[in-house]
C-alpha cells in the first residue's frame, strides 16, 4: 500500500522572507464618520505578497464638542470603554479579487466577546 505523507521526511523550514515591511494605504473613498457608507482600502500593487494577519488599522481622531471646539483639562473626564473603537464599525469584510475571503458583522460585540473568551480574567492584572 503506498501512502501520501511520507512522515520520515525531516521538516522543511522556509526561512527565505529576510525582512517584512509595513506599507500604508489610505482610503480611496475619503472618510467622514458623520455619514454612513463604506471605507474601502484597495491594494492595487500585484507584485507584493501580503501578510493579513499582521496587518492592522491604524486610527487617529480628534474628539470635539457638539458646537466643534476642542474638550480643555478642566472639563469632565472622558474615556472610551474598553474596545471603543470596534464600534465605530458595523461589518469589516476581508475580499480578494472581488470575492469575499471572510467577514464579520457588530465588530465591537464581537471582538469584545472574542477577548472575554480568550484571555484569563486576571488578564488585565498580569499586563500592568
Amino acid at each position: 500500500m503506498e501512502y501520501n505523507l511520507d512522515w520520515k521526511q525531516p521538516l522543511l523550514n522556509d526561512e527565505s522572507i529576510k525582512r517584512i515591511e509595513y506599507q500604508e494605504y489610505e482610503s480611496y473613498t475619503g472618510i467622514d464618520l458623520n455619514k454612513s457608507g463604506d471605507i474601502r482600502i484597495a491594494i492595487q500593487n500585484q507584485d507584493e505578497f501580503l501578510l493579513p494577519s499582521r496587518s492592522y488599522l491604524y486610527i487617529e481622531g480628534a474628539l470635539t464638542k457638539t458646537d466643534g471646539t476642542k474638550y480643555s483639562k478642566t472639563d469632565v473626564e472622558i474615556s472610551i470603554i474598553n474596545n471603543g473603537l470596534m464600534y465605530l464599525f458595523d461589518r469589516v469584510d476581508y475580499q480578494l479579487g472581488n470575492q469575499n475571503i471572510e467577514g464579520y458583522s457588530n465588530l465591537g460585540q464581537a471582538s469584545t466577546l472574542k477577548s472575554l473568551i480568550t484571555y484569563p480574567k486576571n488578564y488585565q492584572e498580569a499586563m500592568s
